[in-house]
């Protein structure tokens, strides 16, 4: 049941990923998502450009090892890649680099985006989501379901206007920003016990997943960059 609401709820998700490559100079042949495990996206991905090499690149052995099989068991394979992406240095550069629920984790979002244009050519794009963690109403959702999450998530950066100004921080170019997905209620932790509200949610996301961005809230925000053709992995 959740893979299926999963599924319906990123409806929207091959639509972003495709426009990331709208700006790309010449043809989109491979894709790097930072992040990658548990391969969920990597999915999402091949199918916005399935004659694209796909690349992967996490921290976690274990994750790139779930990444793998979960690829594998959908007849799909990706170069995976294990390193910090703070100081991984990559030998081969891909023309979209993408990250989904990333950038919104770390404290200085500038840098961590100007880490993703170290894996993208120059004439590039970068693309990255967040959740829309900022409505009133995910808010007191979390607050009383998933506490944690406001610990770990930079919630003043879930704005168009936010993600636009660190992408144009970090070096980028034709900065865009968008929306996606319909207004989504965060899941309970599974420490809590929130049958209840467990079960709203399920119910509540699958209408959402019908629904467009516009209606009540998104779920979530896009932005996209363009790496200029004259910047150095220095300069960015």
């Amino acid at each position: 049941i959740k893979e299926s609401v999963k599924s319906l709820a990123l409806r929207d998700i091959t639509k972003v990923i495709r426009k990331w490559g709208e700006s790309v100079d010449g043809s989109v042949d491979t894709v790097t998502e930072l992040g990658c495990a548990p391969g969920t996206m990597l999915r999402w991905v091949h199918r916005a450009f399935p004659s694209a090499v796909l690349r992967g690149v996490d921290y976690a052995k274990e994750g790139l090892d779930q990444t793998k099989a979960n690829l594998s068991a959908a007849g799909l394979s990706a170069d995976l890649l294990y390193g910090d992406i703070f100081t991984f240095e990559p030998e081969q550069k891909s023309r979209v680099v993408v990250s989904f629920g990333l950038i919104e984790h770390f404290e200085d979002t500038v840098e961590m985006v100007r880490c993703h244009g170290k894996f993208v050519e120059s004439g590039g794009v970068v693309g990255a989501t967040v959740p829309n963690f900022s409505h009133p109403r995910v808010l007191w959702a979390l607050k009383k379901y998933r506490p944690r999450d406001l610990e770990t998530h930079r919630i003043d950066i879930m704005s168009e206007d936010a993600l636009r100004k660190i992408f144009e921080d970090a070096g980028l170019e034709e900065v865009k920003t968008g929306r996606a997905l319909g207004p989504l209620f965060p899941a309970p932790d599974p420490s809590k016990r929130a049958f209840f509200y467990g079960l709203f949610c399920i119910c509540w996301n699958v209408f959402a997943g019908l629904l467009p961005s516009t209606f009540l809230w998104s779920g979530m925000y896009w932005v996209s960059g363009k790496k200029p053709l004259t910047t150095t992995d220095a300069e960015l």
